[in-house]
């Protein structure tokens, strides 16, 4: 069966439908997300991230803000050196609290992820729900209830 020119369309959309399909998952992904530069300015967020960081949309333009900002001592390090090293791939650092408006607040995970040699893409993972999910459920035991007599050997319920 011969490719059609609609086929063909159905396969590779335009680069503008791509470029918004990424502008998509970014804005409403249910995770905090930032993009960054080298240096650790954020370049754009997310309205998660606006929202958790108490960012002001006009600010991050108009006045640099860094992601270096909100993170505390050994996550702060961490990233600095993935950045330093030009790390490629994807790296996480788990169980970090957020610095925000000098406030520790927000137990979080960090995906840093490396877009290209001067961008990065953070996101910011509500760890509560991961600690929900590892934590292990509590025994649970079942004691037997006597309604009656006792057996005189073992002293349960018949």
């Amino acid at each position: 069966m011969k490719n059609t020119s609609l086929d063909q369309q159905r396969l590779a959309p335009a680069e503008t439908s791509r470029d918004q399909w990424w502008r998509c998952f970014f804005a409403d992904s249910e995770d905090a997300q930032l993009i960054c530069s080298s240096q650790g300015e954020i370049l754009d967020a997310n309205r998660n991230t606006v929202q958790l960081l108490g960012l002001n949309r006009g600010v991050i333009s108009a006045k640099a803000r860094s992601v270096f900002d909100f993170l505390t001592g050994v996550a702060a390090i961490k990233l600095e050196g993935w950045l330093v090293q030009r790390g490629k791939g994807r790296r996480a650092i788990s169980s970090v609290t957020l610095n925000c408006e000098g406030k520790l607040s927000h137990l979080v995970d960090l995906r840093f992820l490396a877009l290209d040699d001067d961008h990065f893409l953070l996101t910011i993972k509500d760890a509560s729900s991961r600690w929900r999910m590892e934590r292990p459920s509590a025994p649970t035991c079942s004691v037997p209830i006597s309604t009656g007599s006792r057996s005189s050997s073992s002293g349960l319920p018949r």
